[in-house]
């Protein structure tokens, strides 16, 4: 995801944002993935879940700390 896109996500939403840090080989990550998903699908209509993957999205992740 490039920095512009997550921005435009953010002010676009109608509804509060949950934005998700993760990486692949982050034990915590993995744990937490099925929860935030099942809690994503289950208030869908109440709040947007972004994903951002930090070893993809390294300017996302520096500009957001």
């Amino acid at each position: 995801m490039k920095l512009d896109e997550l921005r435009r996500q953010l002010k676009s939403s109608t509804k509060p944002v949950l934005v998700e840090f993760w990486a692949p080989w982050c034990g915590p990550c993995k744990t937490m993935a099925p929860y935030l998903e099942k809690v994503s699908a289950e208030f869908k209509e109440q709040v947007k879940l972004i994903r951002v993957n930090v070893d993809e999205s390294a300017e996302v992740a520096k500009e957001y700390g």
